[in-house]
């Protein structure tokens, strides 16, 4: 099936390709870590940073290669046979655990989520995908590793962000958009919302539901599940 690439002028976020099907693939100008190492090598080199750069440096000899403790791993993320790179979401942001409306006001929400670690093994940053979406979602830890509330809140501050008359001109579905927005804006009580404008979570057209996120092939780039969210 033949894919599609778009890019927003203007805009900050990355360029990624996607069809109908599938989650956006990950085309992204920085470098990404994978958890495999030689077996014959006795501990990685490896510790993940906020901002990665990945030199693509090669040591004469073992002996001249630091060694870096690995990262955490909860007992459990090894059983049934797993790799200890097995990367393991925490239990509240998996599908089904979860059901929230991301066009509704979720602050009070967002603050009563816990501050444990995202995933396991840790990771100091990720990024999330969506079909719907022609922007890619960083999440950065605030902490020593992305929580579950850091991701929800940048999730949630990222579909809030303001769209620009350029993107939505290139949006693939602009009038589901527009009506996406218009059911979001509707009512007494959203004058403010609709003198903002559309947003991206109304890129998502009837699919505001989150339900979780699921693995892809990339460890640190994460598919946002959705659902559809009924309107009487």
């Amino acid at each position: 099936m033949k894919s599609k690439s778009v890019r927003f002028a203007n805009s900050s976020n990355e360029l990624y390709a996607y069809d109908s099907h599938q989650a956006p693939s990950s085309i992204t100008a920085r470098p990404t870590q994978r958890f495999a190492y030689p077996p014959t090598q006795p501990q990685p080199s490896w510790q993940a940073q906020p901002h990665p750069s990945y030199a693509g440096h090669h040591s004469r000899s073992l002996s001249n290669t630091p060694t870096i403790p690995l990262p955490d791993v909860h007992e459990d993320s090894v059983a049934d046979g797993d790799t200890p790179w097995k990367i393991r979401v925490h239990e509240t942001l998996r599908p089904r655990h979860i059901n929230v409306d991301l066009s509704t006001d979720l602050h009070a929400y967002i603050l009563t989520l816990s501050n444990e670690p995202a995933t396991q093994p840790r990771l100091q940053t990720l990024i999330l995908v969506s079909k719907y979406l022609p922007w890619r979602t960083h999440v950065l830890a605030q902490g020593d590793c992305v929580s579950v509330r850091d991701l929800m809140s940048s999730l949630y501050t990222a579909m809030r962000t303001r769209v620009t008359q350029e993107e939505l001109r290139q949006a693939k579905y602009v009038t589901g958009v527009q009506q996406a927005f218009a059911r979001r804006v509707q009512g007494k009580g959203h004058e403010e919302a609709r003198r903002k404008g559309i947003r991206r979570v109304d890129f998502l057209l009837q699919n505001t539901r989150f339900v979780g996120i699921a693995e892809t092939d990339d460890p640190k780039v994460w598919e946002i599940r959705l659902a559809p969210t009924s309107h009487r």
